[in-house]
């Protein structure tokens, strides 16, 4: 004959489950652990041993499977294979040995959590692209970020200006854009990372600069003349850069920088010229310079070919008086004319001649 168990005997059922070791929690960010609490339950006095038996199974679903004992109100169950993305529930139920022989009562029945969802992965985060100059010293910055599972929570933005530390500017915002205020002549960098609502949190993103040229300062180069024509004996010709600063305020010109393009070579890098001189917006600045061609400049120049070409590139640097960079750049346009012959072959018989001029 079964024992009696008087109505007496049977515990409470519990009253609340909370998914999270404190306040309830609608995402999760482990799949083989989980953490839970529950609200206690008084139970009978004469109870030899009380406890409560736990279980996580997906939602919807039902409490079957490996019960944890605790014998307080909080649980954490590890060796779980919890889905990413999937829902579950956390169940509990109270139990109490009258006798102390191992034979636990329950409660009427297992009560349920609300339930949540696995979420281990960060959100995607990404700075928008802005102009690389800004005309104004008020700008907006603006980010985007995504979370498939929980979804995006906050952002934090920081900002880094010129070769300066990164520093915060935006902490725990749900903003995605917001009006900057920077310095003329400062160049600005931006990143930004996201957390989801799991907790999850991403790496900062890949960063976007921009200056500030509130004064719209730049240098205005031109060439003359603006195409040069190499004959076959020419090593050397003359060329004019103009060179009018664009904007309000001074500029101080700082270095002249020449490259040359070559069909089917590398670029040449010439070293560049330092300069010195002052520029007032609107008035032109000349800078006298020689164009030489060398022997083997020719040779590229010309690739096999009786006449051949090549495109200079001038770029030159200066700062304005409130210590911004500016810059400005010409393309010239070069044909080289066929040289005179350095080997004249006959049959068998190779007769080397002397580089121009002939004697």
């Amino acid at each position: 004959m079964p024992p009696i168990i008087l109505q007496a005997q049977i515990p409470p059922d519990v009253e609340w489950v909370n998914d999270g070791p404190g306040a309830d929690i609608d995402f999760w960010t482990s799949q083989t652990n989980f953490q839970g609490n529950c609200a206690p339950v008084t139970f009978s006095s004469a109870a030899v041993t009380t406890q409560y038996a736990w279980i996580v199974t997906t939602s919807p679903g039902s409490p079957d499977g490996l019960l944890k004992n605790t014998s307080g109100t909080s649980v954490s169950i590890s060796g779980l294979s919890m889905t990413e993305g999937d829902p579950y529930q956390l169940w509990v139920r109270s139990e109490q040995d009258m006798t102390g022989g191992g034979d636990f009562i329950t409660s009427t029945s297992f009560v349920q959590s609300d339930g949540f969802v696995v979420d281990t992965i960060a959100p995607t985060v990404s700075m928008d692209a802005f102009a690389a100059i800004q005309t104004d010293t008020s700008f907006t910055i603006s980010w985007q970020g995504s979370d498939v599972t929980s979804g995006i929570d906050e952002y934090d933005v920081q900002r880094k200006e010129n070769q300066g530390p990164w520093l915060t500017w935006l902490a725990g915002t749900t903003a995605t854009s917001a009006a900057f205020i920077g310095t003329s002549g400062s160049t600005y960098a931006f990143q930004v990372r996201a957390r989801d609502r799991a907790g999850n949190q991403s790496a900062w993103s890949a960063q976007v600069t921009t200056q500030i040229n509130a004064m719209s300062a730049y240098l205005d180069v031109s060439a003359d003349p603006s195409f040069l024509a190499f004959s076959s004996v020419e090593t050397s010709l003359p060329i004019e850069l103009n060179v009018m600063g664009m904007g309000s305020g001074s500029f101080t010109l700082t270095s002249l920088s020449e490259s040359r393009t070559y069909p089917g070579w590398p670029v040449e890098y010439l070293p560049d010229q330092f300069l010195t001189g002052s520029l007032v917006p609107g008035v032109t600045e000349d800078i006298l310079r020689n164009v030489t061609l060398s022997a083997a400049q020719r040779a590229k120049a010309q690739s096999s070919q009786a006449d051949g070409s090549f495109t200079i590139t001038y770029t030159v640097r200066g700062i304005t008086g409130n210590g911004q960079s500016v810059a400005g750049q010409v393309d010239v346009q070069v044909s080289v004319g066929a040289g005179p012959a350095s080997s004249l072959i006959i049959g068998n018989l190779a007769v080397n001649l002397p580089l121009d001029p002939y004697f």
